[in-house]
């Protein structure tokens, strides 16, 4: 193969991570720079609706928490029993929160099975006005919920998504998807600003139930694993209604991080499989993009090799890698938590070259595993 063939992949490779890294400081800046002012809620009725599945492990610090947030006056919080095996129903019934008259244990019917049947079957016998989901493993805040609210009500819209923050261990795994889930956590919101919403977490948004009764987002899709989010942000919007992002870090729950491979492998299958029944042609798009970006410099990589170049190869993975210890690290100063170290950084950047891929490929041979649901 002559030089020119090689200078042009040389420099194809360079352009390409210098786009890639371009885009990533964009969202990087925009992130967290649209301050909202919480809301007292006193006009309108609040239900936090949790809907849960063998989370006994997590259950004590999520009601610790909510114990708080019922000191609002105008707000109540429904636990929904998606069919848990592993006693997290009577740790419940035993926590001081059971007393509270504004707090409800529920359980999902036979008939009414996994995630999305058994929050709509919670979110139809409401009586709220405005309807606020999250999961078991999340820490929710009363000024969260105040400033999600305040957003909703400041923007006269009929769905907000405020952000997700996530904490862990220092494992590599760990550091992995602390930076992986805070960076999508950053591009959804930018994504939305530029009026393109490609992504969202059903762990923390607030919408009108009127909206939702009308729309009725999951009813195409009750058998499809996850996706809460997405079907709902497609439904309003295709409806007429207003969804909005925050870009606000009051906003914010936090969750912990997976502490092992296996489920982080199947949280991320399910994650690409649901993407498959998106609406949003850039999201597809974006995502097809991203592989083909990493199967080229995968692919370049063995033909330097080969070609005994490697001090090309050593400066095209540079490149790439120090302009991500950059924007990793200014998000995180944004985010306001702790730096991940350079060690985590590099292992991370060539474990999500391979693990990208990866997924891409095997969502369509491996089955969806998710705390025993089917859906």
């Amino acid at each position: 193969m002559t030089w020119s063939v090689h200078i042009v992949l040389t420099l194809v490779a360079i352009l390409w991570i210098g786009q890639y890294l371009y885009s990533w400081f964009r969202v990087v800046a925009f992130f967290n720079t649209e301050p909202i002012q919480p809301s007292n809620i006193s006009t309108e009725s609040i239900e936090i609706i949790c809907t849960f599945r063998n989370e006994k492990a997590t259950l004590t610090s999520f009601l610790d928490n909510c114990r708080l947030i019922l000191e609002e006056p105008s707000v109540c919080i429904t636990l929904v029993n998606d069919h848990s095996d592993d006693n997290s129903a009577e740790l419940i019934q035993e926590h001081a929160i059971s007393g509270n008259k504004k707090f409800q244990l529920i359980h999902s019917p036979q008939n009414i099975q996994g995630k999305k049947q058994s929050l709509n079957w919670a979110i139809e016998k409401s009586n709220a006005t405005i309807i606020l989901t999250t999961d078991a493993d999340c820490i929710i805040s009363r000024n969260s919920v105040e400033s999600l609210y305040g957003l909703l009500m400041e923007k006269q819209a009929d769905l907000a998504l405020g952000l997700i923050a996530f904490e862990g261990g220092n494992s590599i795994i760990e550091w992995y998807q602390k930076i992986e889930n805070s960076a999508l956590v950053a591009l959804s919101t930018y994504h939305a600003h530029l009026g393109s919403p490609t992504m969202g977490n059903a762990a923390n948004m607030i919408f009108r139930r009127s909206a939702y009764l009308k729309t009725q987002p999951f009813k195409d899709n009750l058998n499809i694993a996850g996706g809460d989010d997405i079907f709902m942000i497609q439904a309003f919007l295709k409806s007429g209604y207003r969804v909005i992002y925050s870009n606000d870090l009051n906003t914010q729950v936090t969750t912990s991080v997976l502490s092992n491979w296996n489920d982080t492998w199947q949280q991320r299958i399910r994650w690409a499989q649901k993407s498959n029944y998106q609406e949003f042609g850039p999201t597809q798009k974006s995502q097809i993009q991203f592989v083909v970006f990493l199967v080229f410099l995968w692919g370049i990589s063995i033909h330097f090799m080969l070609n005994q170049e490697y001090a090309v190869l050593f400066g095209i993975w540079s490149f790439k890698i120090l302009g991500e210890f950059i924007f990793i690290e200014r998000l995180f100063t944004k985010l306001k938590q702790p730096q991940p170290s350079y060690r985590s950084i590099i292992m991370s950047s060539i474990l999500q070259s391979v693990w990208v891929p990866a997924v891409a490929l095997l969502q369509f041979f491996v089955p969806v595993k998710w705390k025993g649901r089917l859906a």
